[in-house]
């Protein structure tokens, strides 16, 4: 009688070379078997809900691995014409494996921190056409291209009640649109952590966004939150040329609200704006840019590779960074250009008028 199962060996003698041969293909259809289990539950978790599909792609999977055709299309229950007719890549799907790739490629450049929306515009410039929202949004789903960011909130210290004295008005008013470089601009401190001395501290952020290209034309980081902190990004700022009748905007902090800062202003003949107490929208956005700072650079791991940075290290990261989000990253405040691309087209308009 021939054996074909493992149920029907012997026990009381030697297996013959038939019996072991069988013995091989039954355990190797059983390992197939659970490595199409494996592939399938794979397939599962990334949402595939059509049962074929689910199947050819962990036959494909399982084929990656080692496995034969035939063994593999027994073991997922479909036909070998099937599996290879679903390796034949249509021209639609020729042109979404391009459309991934050029993705892929974005993502990479830009430390996968684009968006679908933002997206869109970055893959015109490569291919010469825009993908619609909906395609885009699927492939770079299905292709695992979506932005790796993760939005962490940090428990901030308390910096202390600040010194309340008879301040200017909210003259910006919430105008976060200027006409020309460095006439409306606004100012903010953050908390950045930096691990020193075997045990963690925070450091102090103070920074000057342009808003008319929003990038960062003054910052400094600190160990102390105090009159030098402010003062220093100025001293950077008054070095820029800034437009007559400038104006910089920040809300009532201690350092704002110092004499030292504000007489350094008024030398500086920059007008002074306040937000409104407890107000933080009036400085929406630095906060944003806050936020998409800490995003971007300290919590993503595409572009921050420390796990314990120093101060000098976290330094050197914030200029890194601030470098990237000036030059190469782009704005959708601006229709997706850069900082740097935007004020040189103001610029080369400015030179075509004079």
């Amino acid at each position: 009688m021939a054996i074909t199962k493992l149920s029907d060996m012997p026990a009381d003698r030697p297996l013959t070379t038939a019996e072991r041969k069988a013995l091989f293909e039954e355990l190797e259809d059983a390992r197939c078997r659970l490595a199409v289990s494996e592939s399938i539950l794979e397939v599962a978790i990334e949402s595939c809900k059509d049962e074929l599909k689910k199947r050819i792609k962990a036959a494909i999977r399982t084929c990656e691995r080692g496995f034969s055709v035939v063994r593999v299309c027994r073991a997922a229950g479909i036909p070998r014409s099937t599996f290879y007719a679903s390796q034949k890549q249509t021209e639609a799907q020729q042109r979404e494996a391009k459309l991934a790739q050029t993705v892929e490629g974005i993502q990479i450049k830009h430390y996968f921190t684009i968006g679908r929306r933002r997206m869109g515009k970055l893959v015109a410039e490569e291919l010469g056409f825009e993908p619609c929202e909906c395609t885009l949004q699927r492939v770079m789903k299905e292709y695992g291209l979506n932005a790796q960011i993760r939005r962490v909130r940090k428990v901030k210290p308390h910096a202390g009640k600040a010194y309340q004295a008879q301040l200017p008005d909210n003259t910006l008013n919430r105008e976060f649109r200027a006409e020309q470089p460095l006439h409306s601009m606004v100012t903010d401190v953050t908390y950045i952590p930096y691990y020193e001395n075997n045990e963690w501290h925070w450091g102090f952020l103070s920074l000057v966004q342009d808003l008319f290209d929003r990038s960062i034309v003054a910052w400094r980081f600190a160990k102390k939150q105090d009159n030098h902190l402010g003062v220093s990004a100025l001293c950077i700022l008054a070095s820029r040329g800034l437009a007559p009748g400038a104006t910089l905007h920040s809300d009532r902090g201690s350092i704002y609200t110092s004499k030292v800062f504000r007489d350094l202003l008024s030398d500086m003949r920059v007008n002074h704006s306040f937000s409104r107490k407890g107000s933080c929208h009036d400085n929406a956005t630095t906060e944003s840019f806050n936020g998409t700072l800490k995003i971007e650079s300290l919590y993503n791991s595409m572009f921050n590779r420390q796990e314990q940075p120093s101060f000098k290290e976290q330094n050197a990261l914030i200029g890194r960074y601030i470098e990237y989000y000036n030059n190469h990253r782009p704005c959708s405040i601006l229709g997706n250009m850069t900082p740097k691309n935007y004020r040189a087209q103001y610029e080369a308009k400015i030179h075509a008028m004079a």
